[in-house]
C-alpha cells in the first residue's frame, strides 16, 4: 500500500526580538509531519497582520505588495515540492527548504569516498596512529 504524503505551507508573523509592534514573516513547511522553517526576511506591523488569512490587512500599496510577495513565495515552495516529487528525489521539508534557498547537497560517488578515505589514512601514517598498510 502506498503511503500518502502530506504537504502544507504556513506563513506567520514572529514578533520575538523585534521592535515593539513589528514582526518578521516566516514560512513553515510540513511534509508528512516533519517541519522546516524559513525566514522570509520581510517585516510587517503586528496590527496589520491577519492571523486567520496569513495576509496583511488593508488596501494600501504596501499591503498589496506584501500579500503578492507571500503568494509568490507560496507558489515557489509548491513548485519546488512538485519538482522534487516529479523527478523522484527525496521529498522532505528540509529538501524543499534547501531547494528554495539554493543550497545544493553535494553528492559524492563511491570512488570519491574511497579516495578521500585513503588520503586521510595516508596522512595518519607515521604519526603512530596507523601503520603503513598501503
Amino acid at each position: 500500500m502506498k503511503h500518502k504524503q502530506t504537504f502544507s505551507i504556513l506563513i506567520w508573523a514572529y514578533a520575538g526580538k523585534q521592535k515593539a509592534g513589528e514582526a518578521t514573516l516566516y514560512a513553515r513547511l510540513t511534509v508528512s509531519g516533519k517541519r522546516a522553517e524559513i525566514s522570509l526576511n520581510k517585516k510587517v506591523t503586528l496590527d496589520q497582520w491577519d492571523e486567520a488569512t496569513c495576509q496583511v490587512k488593508g488596501n494600501s500599496e504596501e499591503a498589496h505588495d506584501a500579500n503578492e510577495s507571500i503568494d509568490l513565495i507560496r507558489g515557489e515552495l509548491r513548485q519546488h515540492y512538485l519538482q522534487l516529487k516529479a523527478t523522484g528525489q527525496e521529498v522532505s521539508a528540509i529538501a524543499i527548504k534547501n531547494k528554495y534557498l539554493g543550497i545544493e547537497e553535494e553528492k559524492k560517488s563511491l570512488l570519491e569516498v574511497f579516495k578521500y578515505h585513503n588520503q586521510e589514512m595516508n596522512g595518519l601514517i607515521g604519526k603512530g596512529i596507523v601503520s603503513n598498510i598501503f
